[in-house]
């Protein structure tokens, strides 16, 4: 394997958030060009959770990361990335990882996305 390319992640990001952002402007006229410098951090933080690679267990430190990250997503008008995050979650916890839990503020964020 060639280490000088990285590999590309799971979830096509890029694409999803260029879409939002046409559909932004066309509705209101306006750019996101804000959110463009923390768009490469935010999917790298992202894949590391949604990785089909990844079968370790979160831990609760792990679980405040995906809060920030849904939040961020939730910001960025990305309900379908939201979802997957707390999905991920939910399915630990269902794996048996009895050391994590949800509160409502996960589904608080799913909701008002």
């Amino acid at each position: 394997m060639d280490n000088s390319q990285e590999t590309q992640p799971e979830y096509d990001f890029v694409a999803v958030e260029q879409q939002q952002q046409q559909q932004q402007q066309q509705s209101t006229g306006t750019t996101t060009a804000s959110f463009q410098r923390d768009n490469l951090w935010l999917e790298k933080a992202t894949d590391k959770f949604l990785s089909k690679n990844n079968n370790n267990f979160i831990t609760m430190e792990d679980v405040h990361e995906v809060k920030g990250l849904m939040s961020a997503w939730a910001r960025r008008a990305s309900p379908l990335v939201v979802e997957s995050l707390l999905k991920r979650i939910i399915d630990d916890m269902r794996a048996g990882n009895t050391a994590i839990f949800v509160s409502t503020r996960f589904y608080a964020i799913v909701s008002n996305r």
